[in-house]
């Protein structure tokens, strides 16, 4: 997995790596300027989301509406929109002087000299009487020139030298360091998806990116920090309301394919990963939304054998092994990796206020005991808070803390 922070607007980023280094300025012009989106008019960055709304210029404001309690948090993708109408391109463009500096770039290899991504393309929708079907076909095309720079070569036999020399044996992880030593060209789906949303449920397929977790710019499961995963999926179209509040929940099958980077072992190449998000806002306080998440990735022998995996998200428990139990090679032999993560978001629109904490665990314990134990093992966490008051000319006053 990799990274990307997709915007509907052009975006230029200089970074200078080195001392010494000259004032560099580049100037991105927006390729075509239709005012729509590849996703659904997003009222807020809550969670679930899904498409190229992530963490754009866009959303980020329409989270700051939210806030202060002007605009509805309803992120209903039902709402009566034109048939046919193009999807507003991204274009991002990255320079880097000495080093590889990216994040939330999507597809795009951010490495060293100029990196540059587009995606954009148009978004079909057509009612039925038992529900909605929306298309989005919009792919991204990435280049990056892939300067050198120093590195250590990969340390285990077998993989590639541009392989991560630290994440081996039982760490192992295909996290290259340089994607190559020539130009990076590549042509991905982006953020297409297929949908059919019925009242209540919505199904189909996507490759477009999904942010779980209530974080401003990092979250800790699954972000635009990476090319989205090839999926199918079913979700809840709308709230589901209860006497104790309202539940909304997806689910999802997809691919991972490693990189050209990693091994030559070709028997290796696809992982399945099986994802499940609830969250809740209870009805004592609707500014309060309190979610889990879970993934669980497991070896699959091809495409297609990712489907006997579907379930592996709710069926599926195991400890990781510890490392006296890997044999000499030092090499886990697990079957899957589990991520589980716990999370609230606590808005106050009348103060103009939200806070949020995410929390998240890889290792899961072999029993309560080692729980308490060691509770702190393999855990990630986020906290952060936002305050925005309305000012002049439609902008706002803002602070954020994370």
């Amino acid at each position: 997995m990799r990274k990307s922070f997709a915007t509907p607007r052009a975006i230029a980023r200089h970074r200078a790596d080195a001392p010494g280094w000259r004032r560099h300025v580049h100037l991105l012009v927006l390729l075509l300027g239709a005012m729509s989106g590849a996703a659904s008019p997003l009222h807020a960055q809550v969670v679930p989301g899904s498409g190229a709304e992530i963490g754009t210029i866009s959303a980020d404001r329409a989270r700051v509406r939210q806030i202060t309690g002007a605009a509805p948090e309803s992120t209903s993708t039902m709402d009566s929109l034109p048939r046919l109408r193009p999807v507003l391109p991204t274009v991002r463009y990255t320079w880097n002087s000495d080093l590889p500096n990216g994040g939330n770039d999507g597809a795009l290899w951010a490495g060293r000299g100029a990196n540059v991504g587009i995606t954009g393309g148009v978004d079909y929708r057509r009612s039925f009487t038992r529900g909605l079907l929306r298309v989005v076909v919009a792919p991204e095309v990435d280049y990056s020139h892939n300067d050198p720079f120093p590195l250590f070569g990969g340390r285990q036999p077998g993989r590639s030298a541009f392989s991560s020399p630290w994440h081996i044996g039982q760490s192992s992880a295909d996290l290259p360091l340089r994607f190559g030593d020539v130009p990076v060209r590549t042509i991905g789906l982006g953020q297409s998806s297929l949908t059919f949303a019925m009242p209540r449920v919505a199904f189909g397929a996507s490759a477009a990116n999904e942010w779980w977790g209530p974080a401003l710019r990092n979250t800790l499961l699954l972000s635009n920090n990476a090319a989205g995963v090839p999926r199918l999926f079913a979700r809840t179209a709308r709230p589901l309301r209860t006497r104790v509040g309202e539940f909304e929940g997806r689910t999802f099958i997809g691919a991972l394919t490693e990189s050209p980077f990693f091994d030559r072992n070709s028997s290796n190449d696809i992982r399945s990963l099986s994802g499940l998000l609830v969250t809740w806002r209870p009805t004592i306080d609707s500014g309060l939304t309190i979610g889990l998440s879970r993934l669980v990735m497991a070896r699959a022998s091809s495409g297609a054998g990712v489907l006997p995996h579907l379930l592996d998200v709710v069926l599926q428990y195991e400890p990781i092994q510890p490392e006296a139990d890997t044999g000499s090679t030092g090499q886990s032999y697990q079957h899957t990796d589990q991520l589980f993560s716990l999370f609230a978001r606590w808005v106050f629109p009348q103060s103009g206020f939200e806070t949020y904490v995410e929390w998240s665990r890889m290792e899961l314990p072999r029993s309560i005991s080692e729980y308490l134990e060691v509770p702190q093992s393999t855990q990630g966490y986020t906290i952060g808070l936002q305050y925005a008051q309305p000012h002049r000319h439609q902008s706002y006053f803002r602070l954020r803390a994370k």
